[in-house]
């Protein structure tokens, strides 16, 4: 085997990275600029060939190397930035699509949830829809123990957020749910006004709670068309005087001012004087 074949060979072992690579190309580069460049200098000066050959291949291989690890130095990190770049680009994508694979989980369990409360509402207690109602106005302290408040737990329409006592328990209602029940709430509302508005009494009744002080004397049988009418006034003696307080119910008052723009009190007291008939 040739030395030049042997060289070659010790030079091909040595390759062992992109970066050994680079630097041989371009210490051969340089070596090749010096012989060019160099030597016609070194012709003139009293060196020996010996000695002119070891300082252009000293400053060719020096050189050489600088600029290939510099060369090399660059492109790593280039290339780092663009691989950094595309593992992020890669990662930013697999936060997105499992993003959106969580909220399309979300969206199908509130989804279910609202399905759920929307076929057992009816079947629900008095007070447990009076809690969820409350609830879509503010958050309540309740008594968890409760088995009706224990089943809103469990069934996920209610959390608990902050304990009070043992057991009882600040709770919000889920957001899922609060629209629906707002809406069916004043849906109900609404349907106990109109049956109100319908009766022939409604019209005085209504006149009895507005913000004027009522001067004509009432006649007391007015007040026995409330057993017919659902939810709307209630009517109830007085422990200490003698004579009936009036009052809405339960958010019926906000309900009918928002909606007709009425101007009236929640509630009013009528003395005996005041209830006794016309003569």
């Amino acid at each position: 085997m040739s030395e030049t074949a042997g060289t070659v060979i010790k030079l091909l072992a040595a390759l062992t990275s992109p970066k050994a690579c680079v630097k041989y190309i371009t210490v051969a580069v340089f070596l090749y600029l010096s012989w060019v460049g160099i030597e016609p200098l070194l012709a003139a000066a009293k060196i020996g060939l010996e000695q002119k050959s070891l300082i252009i291949l000293l400053f060719g291989v020096g050189l050489g190397s600088l600029v290939g690890h510099i060369i090399s130095s660059i492109a790593y990190h280039y290339w780092d930035k663009f691989c950094q770049s595309k593992e992020a680009a890669k990662n930013q994508e697999a936060e997105k699509q499992l993003a959106r694979a969580e909220q399309v989980a979300f969206e199908s369990a509130n989804r279910k949830l609202v399905e759920q409360i929307q076929s057992m509402f009816e079947h629900l207690t008095l007070e447990q829809k009076k809690l969820l109602r409350g609830l879509t106005r503010s958050d309540k302290t309740i008594n968890t123990g409760d088995s009706e408040n224990e089943a809103l737990i469990k069934n996920n329409f209610i959390h608990k957020v902050l304990q009070v006592q043992y057991r009882n328990y600040v709770v919000r209602i889920h957001p899922a749910i609060s629209d629906f029940v707002k809406n069916q709430w004043e849906a109900e509302l609404d349907f106990r006004i109109d049956e109100f508005l319908a009766t022939s009494s409604s019209k005085e009744l209504l006149h009895l709670m507005g913000t004027n002080e009522v001067s004509d004397k009432v006649n007391p049988s007015l007040f026995d068309s409330l057993s017919n009418i659902s939810g709307i006034l209630r009517v109830g003696l007085d422990d200490e005087v003698e004579g009936y307080w009036l009052w809405f119910d339960d958010h019926i008052l906000d309900r009918m001012e928002s909606k007709f723009a009425m101007s009236l009190v929640d509630e009013r007291f009528y003395s005996a004087e005041q209830l006794q008939e016309r003569t």
